[in-house]
């Protein structure tokens, strides 16, 4: 159903901040954009509201979680009776079975009334949970969905393996990456030209899955060069960050992403040794900062840092070539300054919020036009 101004009303199911980062961040930039000119978007904030610590169990459902998704889905219900909307995005990246119950149940609602379903996944799929009730679950999700929406190539192929396997699929998939306002593009910066102090920047969870107990082994075996870890410290490392005695090892905590890109500036090098990513915002926010970055092939992250051109890509805990290549750029002004000029240019050229609005508004006309 249009507005009187001929909007599209669009009822997206999503977070906002806080927390910022990840969905939030991209909800937040969707609803600033000109994507608003074409459609009015209804949201039903889906932000978390309890504290869910490190698990990665797909049981993990406190109560507080019960009370929180039963909330969402009154939102839901009231969004899709009073404003009619022609279309339902749901913006999924949930291990547990609470949250992708919740989103199959509110896709099955949709198709109830006879509204279309995007399904747009900001996780890479591959790293899901792999029980048969989740894998179920998430398989009838994608079935209820008009079109897919992934981050990353493996996710998309994950998806094409499943509808080869069930061939009575009739969604259509595309692939849309994640992307940064173009406000934090970096005109210029005071953190390249020093071949002294260098100073690499980690950004996320402290925790062990993001590579932190990697970053600290290597700290300590290069003091020449000062690492700085932002961001809220997991159970799975608290030991470890209490035992820090090195003088070139520095903790902050979670700051705003306004505090974040100043750090950045700061920076020489962006370290993201994870073990399992989607598609993280920070990279592209380093490499719009003419940082150099060294991180994981897991996730979207092979896609998005060029092999020797914007940094180097690794295998998950592959601590000696992390020292290794850290010391290289350490030595190597001119290179981390072509490797910066580089970022900037892949991430201008590719990963701006101006260039996603346009294959946004394509997907949801190919929807609507069905």
């Amino acid at each position: 159903m249009k507005e009187e101004d001929g909007r599209v009303k669009i009822v997206l199911l999503s977070p906002l901040p806080p927390p910022s980062g990840g969905i939030a961040t991209w909800t937040s930039s969707i609803l600033r954009s000109r994507l608003t000119k074409h459609y009015k978007y209804i949201l039903v904030n889906t932000r978390i509201t309890s504290q869910r610590g490190t698990s990665e169990s797909c049981w993990q459902f406190p109560f507080s979680e019960l009370a929180r998704n039963g909330k969402i889905i009154f939102n839901f219900l009231y969004a899709i009776f009073y404003h009619s909307p022609k279309l339902v995005h749901i913006n999924n990246a949930s291990w547990s079975f609470g949250g992708i119950f919740r989103d199959l149940l509110l896709a099955t609602i949709s198709i109830i009334f006879r509204k279309k379903v995007i399904i747009h996944f900001h996780d890479c799929l591959v790293y899901r949970p792999k029980s048969l009730f989740y894998r179920f679950l998430l398989t009838q999700l994608i079935k209820t969905s008009t079109l897919i929406i992934t981050l990353d190539k493996k996710s998309e192929k994950f998806i094409e393996n499943l509808s080869i396997k069930h061939k009575n699929y009739s969604f259509s998939l595309c692939n849309i990456p994640n992307f940064i306002d173009n406000n934090k593009i970096l005109l210029d910066s005071e953190n390249m030209h020093s071949i002294k102090n260098v100073k690499v920047l980690f950004v996320g969870s402290i925790t062990k899955n993001k590579g932190c107990r990697d970053i600290l082994e290597v700290a300590r075996s290069l003091p020449e060069i000062q690492f700085t870890l932002i961001g809220k410290v997991q159970s799975d490392m608290i030991e470890l960050v209490r035992k820090i005695a090195e003088p070139n090892i520095k903790f902050i905590s979670e700051i705003s992403n306004r505090e974040v890109l100043k750090e950045m500036q700061k920076a020489n090098i962006f370290l993201l040794p994870s073990y399992k990513e989607g598609f993280p915002l920070v990279i592209l926010e380093a490499m719009a900062n003419r940082l150099p970055v060294i991180a994981t092939n897991v996730g979207a992250i092979p896609e998005v840092i060029i092999q020797n051109k914007g940094g180097y890509v690794l295998k998950p805990g592959d601590v000696q070539s992390m020292k290794e290549l850290l010391t290289k750029l350490r030595l190597n002004l001119d290179l981390r300054l072509e490797m910066g000029e580089f970022n900037f240019d892949f991430v201008s050229k590719k990963f701006l919020l101006s260039n996603i609005e346009k294959y946004l508004y394509e997907a949801y006309q190919k929807v609507l036009s069905k």
